[in-house]
């Protein structure tokens, strides 16, 4: 097993038996009602095969910068709701996107 990541105060690491463990959590509530999630089941079930095809440091790297792209989404969201503001997400997105691709957010 990898070590644990170092702790980043300003940052998020998982690692994948943590991913894997938060997955079948997920798939365990959506299995008490089987045929409403049916697909959904499906869906995690290949989620998590695939996790296993690729190394541990990948999937921590992909996941991090997923979850920091969702914190800078809530955080954008929370902001616009203090103005008084509908946020659209279509817009959030795009800018959070144009963050992404400039660099800007991961740098």
């Amino acid at each position: 097993m990898a070590p644990d990541p170092p702790f980043d105060p300003d940052g998020l690491y998982l690692t994948k038996p943590q991913l894997v463990k938060l997955i079948e959590a997920i798939r365990n509530r959506w299995k008490k009602n089987k045929k409403g999630n049916f697909l959904l089941i499906q869906a995690i079930t290949a989620f998590k095969v695939s996790l296993g095809l690729i190394d541990d440091r990948t999937i921590e790297l992909i996941f991090k910068d997923i979850i920091k792209a969702a914190n800078e989404l809530a955080v954008m969201n929370q902001m616009e709701r203090m103005k008084g503001e509908i946020p659209n997400t279509e817009q959030m997105v795009n800018l959070i996107t144009k963050r992404i691709e400039d660099g800007d957010l991961f740098g």
